[in-house]
């Protein structure tokens, strides 16, 4: 395997934001809103730098759960709407929480487009290298997001234009790379429709093959749509039975406007197993042993082990709560500790239930283990206060070295603000450019609180363990930084 090297990683990505800020990170002047960071990057097998956006879904930072991945082709392009209705869904229950990463390009037309091998025409010298750029994928990137973010084995591919030719490109000569597959309005006319034939050319003789495929076609001329139908045709006669697929003709949209509404409709499609209308009739008929075997059932066309999602259970506890079912409530949120015992959340939605059952001594042991878990939790701590909880004792006794903390001295700049990080008295202090310093609390090797802001650092590591980013979520937001020095 091809090793990729780190060649640097910037700061923020992207950063909304009503004014220019020079605030202190106490105040509660306007927020950036931060959706993601960038990474520069060098592949062995480009011979290049390649430029990564990337999204972590909500509650990435907090917890420990893993997600699938969407790598989609015109990152910068189509992050922003991307990342959005991957969030949009998500939070809807609609489809899981998700990771994004989006693929810069550097020469286009040499990454998304087949070797030409009918058609010899000269307009795109440089055209051919889908093959090799889908060996970058699956041999540099694939390993290098597995090796940084958490996590599971699924995999979506998106891509428009020459993207949506790639994606058809990777389906049927290397199916095995991704689990499912949106093409935007693909490029189908190139090398005079080849790829439509070798699609069914592949399908004849791969009958098994599973998985997803969501197409469409904006209103852009016959030359477009024709490969679009003709493969559609093929699809129809020739996709095996558990390769699902649709093919949407948006007139309404142009060629530049489909990607927006073609990414939402793919996602609904691909994942209309996830989404439970009926969650809490479902829950009443069958129990939470019909919430399992629903995703035990997604859990086969994935090919790996999913579980009932956090949400999706607290969802049901909530509804029982809300209608005084307080005891199966909390079955329900036990349960729901037990699937995600290093979830903060599960610990409070837990201790919720117990105070209003008025059993306050198990109400406390859980918002403890709740802030245990994220200091941050500021619910926990409001609740454990309103019953007299002294919430000093609460906080993790953690002691790192100090060779440990004088890994982190330095100097992290953020779009909002910069911050000096120094050791003193074996304790390891943050100093925002002219405020006030204050302690940093460790919660883990890499991760820490305050006590005086309520603001909760993580530290990313390189590959030597040496910190070289930061990221500071205070008042609901996150400011990513990196290390000057």
């Amino acid at each position: 395997m091809t090793f990729i090297k780190i060649f640097y990683k910037s700061t923020l990505l992207i950063s909304i934001s009503l004014f220019l800020l020079g605030s202190s990170w106490g105040q509660n002047d306007p927020q950036p809103i931060v959706i993601g960071e960038k990474f520069h990057l060098y592949s062995d097998l480009l011979n290049e730098e390649r430029e990564l956006w990337i999204y972590t879904p909500e509650g990435y930072q907090e917890e420990k759960e893993s997600y699938g991945v969407i790598y989609l082709l015109d990152g910068p392009g189509n992050f922003l709407h991307t990342s959005a209705t991957a969030q949009f869904l998500s939070r809807n229950g609609r489809m899981p929480g998700m990771i994004v990463v989006g693929i810069a390009n550097t020469d286009r037309t040499r990454d998304l487009t087949p070797k030409l091998l009918t058609d010899t025409s000269r307009r795109f010298p440089n055209a051919g290298g889908a093959d090799n750029f889908l060996n970058f994928i699956s041999e540099e990137l694939i390993p290098y997001i597995d090796k940084n973010y958490r996590t599971t084995p699924y995999k979506l591919l998106i891509g428009h234009s020459f993207g949506g030719l790639f994606v058809n490109h990777a389906l049927v000569h290397r199916p095995e790379i991704f689990n499912d597959f949106i093409s935007i309005s693909p490029s189908l006319w190139w090398d005079e429709q080849l790829l439509v034939d070798q699609t069914q050319t592949h399908f004849k003789s791969n009958k098994d093959q599973g998985g997803y495929l969501y197409m469409t076609m904006g209103n852009e001329g016959e030359n477009m749509l024709s490969g679009a139908r003709k493969l559609a045709a093929v699809l129809e006669e020739s996709a095996p039975e558990n390769f699902k697929w649709e093919f949407d003709l948006m007139e309404s949209e142009t060629h530049n406007s489909v990607p927006a509404r073609s990414t939402y409709k793919g996602l609904e499609f691909i994942f209309e197993d996830w989404y439970l209308p009926n969650l809490f009739e479902m829950y009443e008929t069958g129990g939470i042993d019909a919430l399992d075997e629903h995703f035990a059932n997604i859990s086969k066309r994935w090919s790996y082990k999913l579980k009932a999602p956090e949400r999706t259970i607290n969802q049901i506890g909530y509804a029982l709560l809300n209608q005084d079912k307080i005891d199966e409530a909390i079955q329900v949120f036990t349960r729901n500790v037990e699937t995600y015992p290093e979830s903060s959340n599960v610990y409070d939605s837990l201790g919720e239930a117990f105070m209003k059952k008025k059993d306050h001594k198990l109400a406390i042991k859980n918002y403890k283990k709740s802030i245990e878990l994220n200091p941050g939790n500021e619910n926990s701590k409001e609740m454990l206060a309103k019953m007299g909880v002294d919430i000093s004792s609460v906080s993790p006794d953690i002691v790192l070295p100090e060779k440990v903390l004088q890994k982190y001295v330095g100097i992290y700049q953020t779009p909002q603000f910069t911050i000096e990080i120094y050791l003193e008295g074996g304790q390891l202090f943050g100093k925002p450019a002219g405020q006030q310093a204050v302690e940093l609390v460790p919660i883990s090797k890499t991760e820490f609180y305050t006590k005086m802001v309520e603001a909760r650092i993580y530290f990313r590591l390189d590959d030597q363990g040496i910190p070289n980013m930061m990221t500071v979520q205070m008042n609901g937001s996150e400011n990513i930084g990196v290390r000057l020095n």
